[in-house]
């Protein structure tokens, strides 16, 4: 008698057939990109990594991850601490978008744009984290350094002798510096944006001319001018002004730079006063170089002698 038993594994072999293909396209999906992926348990160590995450741990700290290391490896204790505190919030369920630094060598530090996501069993309890990483080392380098330059050219705006502001065509002020300010006696930045640079000129029309220069020349430029301070004074101001024109060729803005030269038109005024006086004096008046030669002579200097000016100098 004999007895033969057989057990029907073809489901089995089937199952496992279709977990070998699923695993091989995950790992096909994992290798095709770029960016950085991997996955740790709930005890922070590795359960899966592309080439490009392996790659990464490679140039930045010299070490060969393996399925089962420990993340934290390589890391200085910043950096551990920052990927703790990511992972432990992954692992209490929030899916959340970061930027990490990482850094090996002093010289080297890379940046990366991270999503850290919960990793759910059948049973919907959470076993591990998965995270996308994107390299974004030069954005954020090209982002650094725009903000220094913006922060050299607000040093410079701020510390320029000349009043400079932006306006809309109409008249709105939508930046100054503090020289500005003081030029036109404004007490803060609110004070002079809630103003219209209409306001500013002692002839309206003088703000007419300009928007239409603006538009035929695209500047002006060393513009002598008469124009208001906030206590009704009048000051005298070189302007140099420039225009933003849109896509369509339409004025939009006019960026300006005021001098005041107040106290240089007053120093003229009273030089030209003089020499008023000093032509129209009733006594001959007359100057000479050391050696004696006639430099200037007035009017009635003129008048007594019987040459002209142009004979005598």
């Amino acid at each position: 008698f004999r007895c033969v038993m057989a057990l029907d594994v073809t489901e089995k072999v089937k199952t496992k057939q279709m977990l070998v293909k699923e695993v091989a396209k995950f790992k096909s999906i994992i290798e095709s990109t770029s960016d950085v992926i991997f996955s740790v348990d709930t005890n922070y160590c590795y359960t899966s990594f592309n080439s490009s995450h392996k790659l990464l741990i490679k140039n930045l700290f010299n070490i060969n991850i393996e399925i089962g290391d420990l993340f934290f490896i390589g890391l200085n204790d910043h950096e551990k601490i920052v990927a703790k505190n990511n992972f432990d919030k992954a692992l209490n369920g929030e899916n959340f978008q970061e930027i990490v630094e990482s850094s090996g060598e002093p010289s080297v530090k890379v940046f990366f744009e991270a999503v850290h996501n919960p990793i759910k069993d059948e049973n919907d309890e959470i076993i591990g984290v998965s995270v996308f990483g994107k390299d974004i080392t030069e954005k954020k380098h090209s982002q650094d350094e725009l903000a220094r330059r913006e922060k050299e050219y607000q040093t410079l705006f701020n510390a320029d002798l000349t009043g400079d502001f932006i306006s809309t065509r109409d008249g709105k002020i939508i930046l100054c510096n503090p020289k500005f300010l003081q030029i036109f006696g404004f007490n803060s930045e609110e004070e002079a944006y809630s103003t219209s640079v209409l306001e500013l000129y002692k002839n309206p029309l003088d703000r007419v001319k300009i928007i239409a220069e603006v538009i035929a020349n695209k500047k002006i430029e060393n513009l002598e001018i008469e124009l208001i301070r906030r206590d009704g004074s009048t000051i005298n101001a070189l302007e140099n002004l420039v225009g933003q024109f849109n896509e369509n060729g339409e004025l939009e803005k006019i960026i300006g730079y005021v001098l005041d030269i107040t106290d240089q038109r007053l120093s003229h005024n009273k030089v030209t006063q003089l020499s008023q006086a000093v032509e129209q004096s009733p006594v001959t008046i007359v100057i000479t170089d050391p050696t004696g030669i006639i430099e200037y002579i007035n009017r009635k200097g003129l008048e007594i002698t019987g040459y002209s000016r142009e004979e005598l100098l």
